[in-house]
């Protein structure tokens, strides 16, 4: 019998102890343009929506 499993967020956002905002997503690509000096983070479009509720959910109001 399959037991029903709440899903996860796939996205979380933190504050660190230095003060920085750190946005972590599961499954994501991520890469350094070492010449522009960039970062690239390559997420699926589905977690656009679980980004903006948690963007929502970080902010004060």
């Amino acid at each position: 019998m399959a037991e029903n499993q709440e899903e996860l967020p796939t996205v979380a956002i933190h504050l660190s102890q230095t003060g920085q905002v750190q946005i972590t997503f599961k499954d994501a690509i991520a890469a350094m343009d070492e010449v522009s000096g960039e970062a690239v983070l390559t997420i699926h479009a589905t977690q656009l929506d679980e980004l903006r509720d948690a963007v929502l959910q970080f902010l004060p109001a």
